[in-house]
């Protein structure tokens, strides 16, 4: 079994100092992808209203003329 290796403290700094720049690389990526994610949220939140101004509106449509229609249906079968 190999003996386990001990690093000094600039080989430990080193790879701290690495570790570090990939974080910080990594931070200003993910500040990207958060500014993107939140415009895309704003859009898709404007879809969602409009579908339900859509739903609403084709609801109160089919609550007032459906019955209109049975009635009308009902007058010409007789």
């Amino acid at each position: 079994m190999a003996e386990p290796r001990s690093y000094s403290k600039r080989e430990i700094d080193m790879c701290f100092e690495q570790v570090n720049s990939k974080l910080d690389a990594l931070g200003g990526v993910l500040s990207e992808v958060h500014d993107q994610v939140t415009k895309t949220n704003g859009r898709v939140q404007v879809l969602e209203r409009w579908r339900m101004f859509i739903t609403g509106g084709l609801t109160v449509l089919g609550l007032l003329f459906v019955p209109v229609l049975i009635t009308m249906v009902e007058n010409w079968m007789k």
